[in-house]
C-alpha cells in the first residue's frame, strides 16, 4: 500500500481552533486570516467568513517540509486552496472566486509576512 511519511500537524491547531497561547502558528494563520478577509471584503457573501483551518486526511508536498524541519516553533506549513468538489474526478471544480480570493490573499499574505519594499526606478 500507500507508505508515504506522515506530517506534523500545527499543534496549536489540531481541532480547527487555536488553543488561546501565541506562537509562530497563530501569528501565521491570524496574518492569513486578515489577509483572507482584506482579499474578499467586497464580496457581501463573505462577510464575517474565516478561512478554515483543519487538519487534511490527504497527503501534499506540505509534509515534506513539515518532516523535514520538525519544529513548528520556527517553520510553519500549511495548504492554502480554493474551495472545489470532486477533486481529482472527472468532473473535477473550482470555484473561480475562491481561486482569486486565494491568490489575492497569498499576495497580501507575502507582502504584510515577508515585507516587500518597492523598488526604486531610476
Amino acid at each position: 500500500g500507500f507508505q508515504a511519511d506522515g506530517a506534523i500537524l500545527l499543534p496549536d491547531f489540531v481541532g480547527g481552533e487555536a488553543s488561546g497561547k501565541k506562537s509562530l502558528q497563530t501569528d501565521f494563520v491570524d496574518s492569513l486570516q486578515k489577509c483572507y478577509k482584506t482579499a474578499s471584503a467586497g464580496d457581501e457573501s463573505n462577510a464575517g467568513r474565516k478561512l478554515l483551518v483543519k487538519p487534511i486526511t490527504c497527503t501534499c508536498d506540505a509534509r515534506f517540509y513539515s518532516n523535514l524541519y520538525q519544529n513548528s516553533d520556527n517553520v510553519v506549513v500549511t495548504c492554502l486552496g480554493p474551495e472545489s468538489d470532486s477533486i481529482h474526478g472527472v468532473d473535477e471544480s473550482v470555484s473561480l472566486k475562491s481561486f482569486r480570493d486565494c491568490m489575492v490573499t497569498i499576495a497580501l499574505f507575502i507582502n504584510e509576512w515577508c515585507g516587500l519594499e518597492k523598488e526604486e526606478t531610476q
